[in-house]
């Protein structure tokens, strides 16, 4: 299978989907065909600043399906978020697991799109040098190396 170098808004829909496995969206009643990932895939493009999926380039793909899992992660996650565990005879039913367990993946998957170069709104990232004078790694000629 080759890497694409182009998505249309279907295929991207196709990916978000595939993104959250058959379990997760047989459970909250996802489906491509449906209007479930129309939401998600417009918000993907609003992160990424384009107003239609054409404008992305093959070198933006990268981006994109990172930010892609994110929106379709928050998305199941909306619609997870009614699930609640519930007990019946001798069973117990914890259906807030999967809630948990997407928001573990929407982490790793925000971690993923800041580490492909997506600054996701509300996200940003700074660096700024630091320096300790007590450093014992920094290399210090012959005539400092005194004790005072």
């Amino acid at each position: 299978m080759s890497v694409p170098t182009s998505y249309t808004e279907t295929e991207l829909a196709e990916y978000m989907h595939s993104v959250l496995g058959t379990y997760i969206t047989s459970a909250l009643s996802l489906s491509v065909g449906g209007s479930s990932y129309a939401e998600p895939v417009i918000d993907t493009l609003i992160e990424l600043g384009v107003s239609d999926i054409s404008e992305i380039e093959a070198e933006d793909i990268p981006g994109l399906r990172a930010t892609a899992r994110v929106m379709a992660l928050r998305t199941a996650i909306t619609q997870a978020a009614g699930k609640y565990d519930f007990g019946t005879d001798s069973q117990d039913f914890k259906r807030s697991q999967m809630f948990k367990n997407m928001k573990d993946a929407l982490a790793i998957a925000e971690t993923d799109a800041l580490a492909a170069g997506v600054a996701l709104a509300g996200w940003e990232v700074e660096s700024i040098p630091i320096s300790d004078p007590h450093d014992p790694y920094v290399y210090l000629a012959d005539e400092f190396r005194v004790l005072p």
